[in-house]
């Protein structure tokens, strides 16, 4: 065999023959690679627009990364130290962790329920945790954002999910003395039980 062998490869017409030589098949596997290569990297771009719109809370430029493709479970990631984190490393030597914030997360932080719906809209993932066990749902109610809180509960979030200091949504909310938000979360803890 020599690097002129051809393969023949039947078109999708089902009657024509084409020939293709190995550096043609080749040259079809390079295309592909770049146009799908080009697609991961317009999504890339969109993901980071979305998230520094996030970051900004910009609600008018995070839909607009959204309208343009821009995925609904793109990640923040960020380097951040616990305080606990932060003494085992004086101690212990150990690693810093790696902390990363969904689009879901950013826009519960900063209260913006329509580009929250949106994301939700397009399945962003409700019940996503951080290494320390924080979700969309827990970030809402410590900013105090009743309206994020309320469409969280009704798309499906995990009230009774504890984060790593064995806390709840709930507790939270009662800890830091937020009534509204308290009770929703006790009234739709009460419908979870049931």
């Amino acid at each position: 065999m020599t690097a002129t062998v051809t393969e023949e490869v039947r078109a999708l017409s089902g009657h024509a023959r084409v020939r293709l030589t190995r550096a043609g098949v080749l040259f079809a596997a390079l295309a592909g690679a770049l146009i799908w290569g080009g697609r991961a990297a317009v999504r890339y771009q969109g993901d980071c627009r979305l998230i520094g719109a996030l970051k900004r809370g910009d609600g008018v430029a995070a839909s607009e990364a959204l309208r343009h493709g821009a995925s609904a479970n793109a990640q923040s990631y960020t380097e951040y130290w616990s305080p606990d984190d932060y003494l085992l490393a004086v101690f212990a030597g150990s690693e810093y962790k790696r902390y990363s914030l969904s689009a879901l997360m950013l826009a519960s932080i900063h209260g913006n329920t329509e580009v929250a719906r949106d994301l939700i809209r397009r399945g962003a993932h409700v019940n996503k945790s951080t290494t320390l066990g924080d979700t969309a749902l827990t970030y809402a109610v410590k900013h105090g954002h009743a309206d994020v809180v309320e469409l969280l509960l009704s798309s499906g979030a995990d009230p009774l999910r504890r984060d790593r200091d064995n806390e709840t949504a709930s507790s939270l909310a009662r800890k830091l003395k937020l009534p509204i938000i308290s009770g929703l979360l006790t009234r739709d803890e009460a419908g979870t039980k049931n």
